[in-house]
């Protein structure tokens, strides 16, 4: 059996449960979407799929990822697809419009799961304390280990659409575009050091270097990890988050534990 993951992420959740799975499971592959190419799909019997829930869907990128990659590259000889998406504290219809995503193009999910972690979209949400970081990543990592032990055995596990899920997949395909824009509410100030570091995490390439400063290409997915992972905090909104800038750096627990591995 070879097996893939792929996933999307931004402030780092689903990276780092992506690759602990991966690790876990020995997955032969585990690769940003992002990065992924024809020939990391061929052949391959297991496929993983790790992202995060904004609002109340996934990212729009996994769209395109579903319809372009699937589709066209992965052949007819897989026979275990999971989904695993974090969230910061609702999953909400995220798994029911992956769910929709995914049949639309000939493809059926054995396997989805949830996971609550620490909730990084700092317009609404202040970062909680490194304690409370603590709490919330080991209960992750205590569910991550559950949901290799199911991948392993092969377990078929799908959550159940909620009321009103066609709804909200049409909601949501005819909302998708207005994230694109959002990167125009940012504000690149003279502590930037052109370092490069947002233009490696954006999930989308959506920033380049520019000169002394960098520059945005408007195809936001809103992710964030631009501001969260700034060294100088040079990213800053237009109108300051009504709770103060907070940032993330990735869950702790995950952090500890490849520290101690």
């Amino acid at each position: 059996m070879k097996s893939g993951i792929f996933y999307f992420s931004g402030a780092g959740n689903s990276e780092a449960v992506a690759k602990e799975i991966g690790k876990l499971s020995d997955a032969h592959i585990v690769k940003r979407m992002n990065d992924t190419t024809k020939e990391d799909v061929e052949g391959l019997t297991q496929v993983g799929l790790v992202f995060p829930v904004y609002y109340f869907a996934p990212p729009t990128r996994i769209i395109s990822f579903i319809e372009l990659l699937l589709k066209n590259n992965i052949p007819s000889t897989i026979d275990y697809l999971y989904v695993i998406m974090t969230h910061g504290g609702m999953s909400s219809y995220g798994p029911s419009i992956t769910e929709r995503l995914l049949e639309e193009n000939g493809y059926v999910a054995s396997y989805t799961h949830t996971i609550k972690m620490v909730d990084t979209f700092i317009p609404i949400t202040k970062i909680p304390s490194k304690q409370k970081q603590d709490v919330v990543s080991k209960l992750a990592y205590e569910k991550v280990l559950s949901i290799v032990q199911d991948i392993k055995n092969n377990e078929i596990k799908v959550a159940p659409r909620l009321p009103l899920s066609n709804m909200a997949y049409h909601l949501f395909r005819r909302i998708s575009t207005w994230r694109y824009d959002y990167d125009k509410k940012f504000v690149v100030d003279n502590r930037c050091t052109s370092c490069g570091i947002c233009v490696q995490k954006c999930p989308v390439e959506n920033i380049i270097l520019a000169g002394n400063s960098i520059e945005y290409l408007h195809h936001c997915e809103q992710c964030l990890a631009c501001i969260h992972h700034c060294p100088t905090h040079a990213i800053t909104f237009k109108k300051k988050p009504l709770r103060g800038y907070t940032y993330y750096k990735g869950p702790t627990y995950f952090t500890k534990r490849k520290d101690e591995q």
